[in-house]
């Protein structure tokens, strides 16, 4: 499943304390947490295609073989070698609901054979603004408090601009309404893995919930697709759910992307018997480079060079996930080095 505008830094998984996602924190603990998972360019999240399989050749080869590739969304890509199961989300449907997925989902494997191969990619926008939560979960996030004892409207209509979040009224109606539509995803994807498994679909599976790209909401004091590489928009959550829940409470914290998911769906159709994890992703990235709009960057286990028309900014991970101190001109030898990684990339 992968979900547009979902980031790491809103889910429990990933040390969110605040927005409350049960159904993916289960999937983290029974599962495979990716750490440090890299989305290699930097769309606009409601245009961004199908994440996995990112190799187009994953696809032929699957559906060569027998495997059934099914692909069940709201925004279909036109990739080859996908059976298209469209889903249309009605106006009554709130942010964060599933249900048109669910309803396509459960019809398309209907029609499976009990032992078919299928890879099914599940894609929903549900996430992207404007939102509309349901009643309850917007009460839950913006309601008074001995802090603040006036109630927070929720911010209906099109994302404000990044001076308008720098006021702080703003930014909490932003983060809060948000938090609204991902903690009714998280209800809505515990109804869709609940009837997955009573239609047979169980721990034989493989199940991976990963996002597309992320929706910066002021966290660095940007707003949405502004073009720039970020880290809310290119820090994928990525949640792995393997057979008979292998290597469960694995964490990986090496840097991974979608390449790396593309073998692993691969190996896991190539053997029915063997573990699919074998040495999941112990071959680890050095380093990661990043393509944006305007920007290019790599990323290493500990510092992140973006490179713009308006010079080179540096940043220290983990210390600086939010891309708070640019340390480039005390450091040029980092940033010669960091430099050089992508000359060599490019050529």
């Amino acid at each position: 499943m992968q979900i547009h505008g979902l980031a790491s830094h809103f889910i429990g998984p990933y040390g969110n304390e605040w927005v409350r996602t049960p159904a993916m924190d289960r999937l983290a603990a029974r599962g495979v947490v990716l750490d440090r998972h890299y989305r290699l360019d930097s769309p606009i999240a409601d245009q961004s295609p199908p994440y996995f399989p990112a190799d187009p050749d994953v696809i032929e080869t699957l559906a060569g073989s027998g495997v059934a590739t099914i692909y069940v969304g709201d925004r279909p890509s036109g990739r080859t070698g996908w059976v298209y199961a469209d889903t249309v989300a009605r106006a009554d449907h709130p942010s964060g609901s599933l249900l048109p997925h669910r309803r396509a989902l459960y019809e398309t494997i209907s029609h499976l054979p009990p032992t078919a191969p299928a890879l099914i990619v599940v894609d929903s926008s549900t996430l992207l603004p404007p939102w509309a939560p349901p009643a309850r979960w917007l009460s839950y996030y913006l309601s008074p408090n001995s802090d603040d004892p006036e109630p927070l409207q929720p911010w209906w209509g099109p994302l404000p601009s990044d001076d308008e979040v720098d006021d702080h009224g703003t930014y909490e109606r932003v983060q809060s309404t948000f938090a609204a539509a991902v903690s009714n995803l998280d209800r809505s994807l515990t109804r869709l893995l609940a009837g997955c498994r009573t239609r047979g679909f169980g721990k034989e599976s493989l199940i991976i919930v990963t996002g597309t790209a992320g929706l910066p909401l002021g966290e660095d004091g940007s707003v949405g697709p502004a073009g720039r590489i970020v880290d809310a928009a290119i820090h994928m959550p990525c949640l792995i759910r393997l057979p008979h829940r292998e290597a469960a409470g694995k964490r990986v914290s090496t840097l991974t992307s979608s390449a790396d998911i593309d073998q692993l769906i691969a190996r896991y159709f190539q053997s029915s018997t063997d573990n699919c994890t074998g040495t999941l992703f112990q071959d680890s990235h050095e380093h990661l480079e990043i393509r944006g709009s305007n920007e290019t960057a790599v990323i290493t286990s500990d510092r992140l060079l973006v490179r713009s028309k308006e010079g080179d900014r540096l940043y220290l991970l983990p210390d600086d996930p939010w891309q708070a101190s640019d340390v480039a001109t005390q450091r040029e030898d980092d940033v010669a080095i960091m430099a050089a990684i992508l000359n060599r990339a490019a050529n």
